[in-house]
Parts: C-alpha cells; structure tokens; sequence
C-alpha cells in the first residue's frame, strides 16, 4: 500500500508532505459544533437557616437576583402551633417588580394643567408636560424668541429648501426675504414663497406660543393654512393636528373663520375632528357640512344620476333636508341630542411631526363626545341622505330606489314636510280635447227606473234558467272512486250514506219561486225530514235545512240542483244559512271551497237531533 501512495505521489517534493498534513489539521472535522459549548453552570444548593421575622418589625423583602449557587431559604419551627410554611417550610419572596407596570398606571401623575371646555363634544382636557428633556432645539428657540422683534425691508424673493428649516441655516439673502414675507404674511398679504419659508414661520409660531399672544398665534397658523393648502396638499393633515394642539394647550376655541375660510374636506384628516365641529357658531347648516363630510357611509354625489340639473337639485335639498332634521332634533344646541353617542378618550402627542422644543411639547389627553366614530350617527346621517335622494328621485320618475334600514318615523316625517313644502310641484299635462269618433261609444244618458231594474233582473233569471236546461247535469257527480273508499273519513262518510235515506224535492217546480220569494223559517219541511228536524236552528233554517242535509253529505251535485231548481246559485244558498247561523247561534255552520260546501263537524248537534 505504502508503494502504491510513493507511485501516486512521485512527482511531488519530499519538503511538501508537510505542507499536505498541516492542511488536512485545518480541515474542520463532520460532525463538530458549530458553536462552543456554554459556560457549565453550578446547580447545587445550599441550606440557610433563619429564624422566621415577626410580622409587625419584619422589613420589606427586596428579591434579587443571585449568580450561582442558587439557595432555598428554610424557616426554622420554634413554636410548635406555628402555621404550616407553603411548600415544605420555603419562605415564597415577593417578585421584583419592574417599572412601567399596573402599580405606575395605579399612582399616575397628576396633569400639570385640567380644565373643562365650553365645547358641545369635548368633555375635560388634560395636559401633561413632555416626560423627558433634549437640547435638539433649544437653539432654535433661543433664536426664535430674539428673532420675533426684528423687521424686515422689502427685497428679492431667495429660494429656500429643509426638510427641518432653521434659523441657523439661512443664509443672509434668505434671511431677508424670510423677515419681509413674515411681515407681510402677518398683515394678512400672502407672498408666493416657498414651503421651508411657511415651515419655519409655523414652528416659529408654536415654539413663542404666538409670540406669546395664542390668540394671534391661531389666527396666523389658520391664515397660512387657508392661503397655502391648495399649493401644498400636506397642510391639510399638518396644520389641521397642529391648530388643535395649540389651541388645546392655550385654552382657545376653535377658529370661528374655518367655515368661511376652508372647506370641511380640509378637516378630513385630522385625528380629532370633533374639535373642529362648533367653529360654525353651532349653527345647524355647520354641522350640516361637517355631517355630509365625514359622517356618512354614502355620498350622493357619486350617484350615476347626480349630473347635470339633476346634482344640482340634489346639492340643494339633499343638505336642505338634512339642515332641517338637525334644526329641529337638537335640543338646546346638541346635536341629535336624542342620539346616545359614544363617549371616547384620546391621548395624543402635542405637535407631532413639528419641531418643537421640549419645553413646548405636551402630552394631551381628550375626554370627548365621539362625532366621527359613532357608528349609530353614521348610519342615521346615511340613511336620511338616501331617503332624501328617494324623494328626488320619485320626483323626477326614476323608478330605482335606495335601501333604507332603519330611520325612525318622526325624521321621516320631518324630510317629507320639508319636499312637500319646498320641492316645487310637477305640472300635470294638459287634458287632450275629446274626439268626436269616441262619443259614439258613450252610453246614453237616462233616468234611474226600478221597474225597468227589476224588469232586467227577471230576464237575467229567465236566461239563467234556460242555460241550467241545456247544460244541466245528467248524472250525480261523486267525489270518490266508485267502488272504493280512499281514506278512512271516506269510509265514515260512506257507512253514513249507507244508513242515511236519500231523499229528493218532490214539490212542484211551478211554485217554486225567486230569491226573493224564500223566506227562511217560514216555508214548509219536507215530510222526509221533519222528524230529524226538531231543533231551534233546524226549525229557523225552514226550506233550506235541505241543502244543511246536503251539505253533510258533501252531496256538491245535490246541492247545485238544490239551488238551480230556486233559482239561486249555490253560494247564495250557503250565505243565507250562514246569516240564519250566526243570528241563531253566533257563527256559520257551512265551510266552502272549489266543489261545493260541507257542514262544520262541530255544529252538527245544532242541527241534527239524531
């Protein structure tokens, strides 16, 4: 083996079989731990035994954490009716308890500023100061509070960009144009600028409170906001946050211009929206924006209708009708105040997103009445704008409608005295004149006459009776299989036929007379059936306790050619005996469907005395 490794290995140099074994000891071994094992650890226990502390003078255990070995602590049992020790004589040690848990929530701190606003959502703000301190931009403030005093001279507008604009990074020229654009933009002439420019004056504005006038402060921050959103969007969700912050911590109401100077959808974003809601003086078309905005699952704009002159009716009484509803169910001021709305609390860091010295910066929290998360008013505003567009609709002919779920009947009420009064009323077209060919099938005009009324009715019943001569029944009609009874009532039924005598009219067709002629109660029974006739309803039915017998029988041929040969049709017969029924005992003894009728099983004793 070795000569056959020398034949293998005969080109190689003698000096480089060290070189070979050194590489393969470098090779790592199959198998091997890719990590070093852990440290071993002491797990033996030591013994120490103490006295067990009295209760009043023992001090307050502290645990802690021990590195190895680990000790279990023992008590020793000097009073022999001394309680038994949980867990085989061991002492259990209260746990360390780490900060920022439930006994900090128990023991908050107190906020360092409370008060209750004159605001029909907000309930109670507090505000706290900023929990820790930075030096990021107490430089700047320092420049601010100095910078705030110097006026500026008119000059070329210089361009400026920073994500986070400060003094320190202006330049000379940039510095002019910054103080003389401020001055103009604080008379109320908003330059076109740059958006580092309104930045800067904005964080300037919060960090000196306003210069410290908070009134004026809120005044500017809204001017800026209302000249500017249109050329910088993001406002809308910065200024919006900011304004509410500022004035929250200042104690100011929300700005009374908003209404006039921007449009609800620049609230759209803000976090606390509720805020914003009496800056319309309370009024009931202010909330009505505010509503339509925000409030609602469904905007009728987006109706495939809603163009033209059709919007245009739909922009003025939809918020018509939705002002009214607001108008008259809310009481005192409130809103809906017969709405329960869901009361919520916000916490919210001041200023988010702004440069603001920590001095400056607040933790706030907002006990509030929610507007915007109440899903019960979402659902209510939805469903008064559809039924409203309903009503358009049906006033303009379109047959779709929309789903209503649940809107209570007083604001339906309301929303349909508000479109009967102001909806203006569609124009009926003009009656056609009437043509002179259709007057030829107008009926003649004539006098009421009771002879010839009942002249008509005798020749309605003389054709009656010629029809039930050509086309009477030949044979009896039977409703069961000949031969065969079918279910068990047809087998009762035909042991009563069985036992029962049949029996036919024999009177003289020539003195049978009219309807009008039959007076129940009065005419004769038949010898056949007076002596099953001894009942009061029997005797009270007269000449028509036949067709009672019929009917029991569920003879339907029978009783057609009962009520043929009187001239009477069979319902007729069967309204008369009920009448009779109900007169003598209080309900009606004949049940009637497609075939024929047939006596109520119940008020066979009535009649019947067998």
């Amino acid at each position: 083996m070795d000569e056959n490794k020398k034949n293998r290995n005969a080109g190689r140099d003698e000096h480089d079989d060290g070189f070979w074994d050194d590489i393969l000891s470098l090779l790592p071994r199959r198998g091997q731990a890719k990590h070093p094992p852990r440290k071993p650890r002491s797990t033996f226990t030591i013994d120490i035994t103490i006295d067990p502390p009295d209760a009043d003078t023992a001090p307050s255990v502290v645990s802690k954490v021990f590195d190895t070995p680990m000790f279990r602590i023992t008590v020793n049992k000097t009073e022999k009716n001394s309680p038994p020790q949980p867990g085989d004589s061991e002492v259990l040690i209260k746990r360390f308890i780490p900060p920022h848990t439930a006994e900090e929530f128990a023991n908050s701190p107190k906020p360092d500023d409370e008060y209750v606003p004159e605001h029909i959502l907000i309930r109670k703000v507090k505000i706290f100061n900023w929990k820790t301190s930075y030096n990021y931009y107490e430089q700047f403030l320092a420049h601010a509070r100095k910078i705030r005093y110097v006026k500026g001279h008119e000059c070329r507008p210089t361009p400026f960009f920073s994500y986070v604009p400060q003094y320190s990074q202006l330049s000379r020229a940039q510095l002019d144009w910054y103080l003389w654009w401020r001055e103009r933009a604080a008379s109320g002439e908003y330059l076109k600028t740059d958006y580092s420019y309104i930045l800067l004056f904005i964080y300037e504005i919060i960090n000196t409170g306003g210069h410290d006038n908070p009134a004026w402060g809120q005044k500017q921050l809204l001017g800026l906001w209302s000249a500017y959103r249109d050329e910088f969007p993001r406002f809308d969700k910065m200024l919006g946050e900011w304004i509410c912050d500022f004035s929250l911590i200042h104690h100011l109401p929300p700005p009374a211009a908003i209404p006039g100077k921007l449009p609800p959808e620049a609230v759209q974003s803000c976090t606390l929206k509720e805020f914003y809601i009496a800056a319309g003086g309370g009024s009931a078309e202010a909330y009505c924006n505010m509503l339509l905005i925000y409030c609602t699952n469904y905007n009728y704009r987006s109706s495939k209708f809603a163009k033209g002159d059709v919007l245009k009716l739909y922009d003025k009484h939809i918020p018509g009708a939705l002002t009214r509803v607001i108008d008259r169910f809310s009481d005192a001021g409130g809103l809906l105040s017969g709405l329960e709305l869901e009361n919520s609390r916000m916490i919210r860091d001041a200023f988010a997103g702004a440069l603001c010295s920590y001095r400056i910066k607040k933790r706030i929290e907002v006990e509030y009445c929610s507007f915007s998360r109440s899903h019960e008013l979402r659902f209510l505003v939805t469903d008064i704008i559809k039924y409203s567009e309903n009503k358009l609709r049906a006033h303009l002919g379109i047959k779709s409608r929309l789903s209503i779920y649940a809107l209570p009947v007083p604001i339906r009420e309301c929303i349909d005295e508000y479109f009967a009064e102001l909806l203006p009323k569609k124009r009926k077209a003009p009656e056609q004149p009437s043509n002179e060919y259709d007057k030829l099938y107008d009926v003649p005009p004539a006098p009421i006459s009771p002879e010839r009324a009942a002249e008509i009715e005798r020749s309605s019943w003389e054709t009656t009776e010629r029809l039930i001569e050509a086309f009477g029944d030949t044979e009896p009609e039977t409703d069961y299989l000949p031969g065969k009874l079918n279910t068990a009532v047809d087998e009762l039924l035909g042991r009563l036929d069985a036992d029962t005598d049949i029996v036919k009219d024999t009177e003289d067709p020539e003195k049978t007379g009219s309807p009008a002629d039959i007076t129940p109660g009065t005419a004769k029974v038949s010898e056949n059936t007076a002596g099953a006739t001894k009942t009061t309803l029997a005797m009270a039915l007269g000449e028509l306790f036949e067709f009672v017998r019929l009917a029991d029988r569920r003879d339907y041929a029978g009783q057609r050619r009962f009520a043929a040969e009187r001239g009477m049709l069979p319902d007729l017969v069967a309204d008369k005996i009920n009448e009779i029924a109900a007169g003598v005992i209080g309900d009606i003894i004949l049940a009637g469907d497609d075939a024929g009728y047939s006596l109520i099983a119940e008020y066979r004793k009535e009649i019947f005395d067998d």
